[in-house]
Formats: structure tokens, sequence, C-alpha cells
């Protein structure tokens, strides 16, 4: 029987414990609710897949071996789906070589029951950092597409010549425009992007273009 609901919090990170065995759910989310970390408990992957939202900020700790979804599949599925969320994977001895696969297809980490309480504290907290910093790059990104759709036809083109590396002489001089004429355009799409200078701007663009090739 779960804890959780489909009308859980997402504004404060939880941790989202997925394993079959009760008494490890229950000690593990005691853990985690003694040192003020939010913890909800799924006896199942499908259980944990009916009312997760992608929105929902916090990571998962799910057993590697349950009946129906292992963890493994979870991990495989969530990452298919583009859900970025850290998955830690709990493993017995005789699963570590299956727990290494799921480290390798995107898990953040695996731990070997039966666990170190302070280890497992310290990755949760690390995951829900990651999380938190993977979730602000996402949203950054996305403001920056919103934001360059809004840039008029020609600051469309000094952006793509800026990003390049290009002075507001060359720009000018590609576009064949007046150099005061480039740099107004220069300043006019740095204030729509809400960037302060090209080398702020470049690393956005470079990063949104690798999130969307």
């Amino acid at each position: 029987m779960t804890n959780a609901s489909a009308n859980s919090q997402t504004e404060e990170p939880t941790v989202f414990i997925v394993d079959d065995d009760e008494q490890l759910r229950t000690a593990l989310r005691l853990l985690l609710r003694s040192v003020q970390i939010r913890a909800v408990t799924f006896a199942s992957a499908a259980e944990f897949l009916e009312v997760f939202q992608p929105n929902q900020s916090g990571c998962i700790v799910a057993d590697v071996r349950m009946p129906g979804i292992s963890g493994l599949e979870l991990q495989q599925e969530l990452h298919a789906a583009g859900h970025q969320i850290p998955v830690i994977i709990l493993t017995g001895h005789a699963e570590v070589e299956m727990a290494v696969e799921a480290v390798k297809a995107g898990a953040m980490d695996f731990v070997e029951k039966p666990y170190s309480a302070q280890k497992m504290i310290e990755l949760i907290q690390r995951a829900i950092v990651t999380d938190a910093s993977n979730r602000q790059h996402q949203a950054e990104l996305s403001d920056f597409q919103t934001r360059r759709h809004s840039l008029s036809e020609r600051e469309q083109q000094v952006l793509e010549l800026l990003v390049d590396g290009k002075t507001t002489k060359e720009i000018a001089l590609a576009l064949d425009i007046r150099p005061p004429t480039a740099d107004f355009h220069r300043r006019n799409l740095l204030e729509k992007m809400n960037v302060e200078n090209a080398v702020q701007l470049a690393r956005i663009y470079e990063a949104q273009k690798r999130t969307n090739p």
C-alpha cells in the first residue's frame, strides 16, 4: 500500500521509494524523515508510474529486482520518455553487475544492500541537488527559445553571427549594413534575450542546440 497520492506536492523535493520490501520502504522513509527529506513509498514500479508527474522534483530510489517492472526497467522507461529525474538503484550483492549496467544506461548511482544510512542520505541529497540544477537548466533553455522567437528576422541574423564570434564590424560587413546599425540590432537582441553579453548568449545558444539539434 502506498502513502503517496496523485496530488503530491510538486514544489517540495520528494524521494520516491519504489521497492516490494515493505520493511525496507518504511525504514528508508523514516530515515529520510529524520533529516527533513520528504519521501513517499510505492510497492511496485507500476504503482509509481500511475501517479508520477514529470514536474515532480526530487529523485527515485528503486530496487533493481521487483515483480513486474524491475528497477532497471523503470529507469529505462523514464529515460526513454525523456524524464531526467535522478534514479538511485538498490541492489543485492548478486545483482551488482546489473546495477552497474543501470548506471551506464543513465541511472545516477547504485547502493548495495545492506546500505550505510549516512551514504544513502548523502547520495539522495546529491541527487536532489542534481535534479534542481537540471530543472533550472531546462527552464533557462526553454526561456531562451521563447525569447528567440520574439526576435525580428534581422536580429536572428545578427544572433547567428554574434554566437559565431563575429565582431560588430564583421556583422555589418556580412549583412551589408552600417556598423552603428549592426550595433543597434546587437544591443536590441541582447536585451530581448535577457543576457548581459555575447559570451553568455553563445553559452546558452550552444546548450540549446545540443538539446535540440
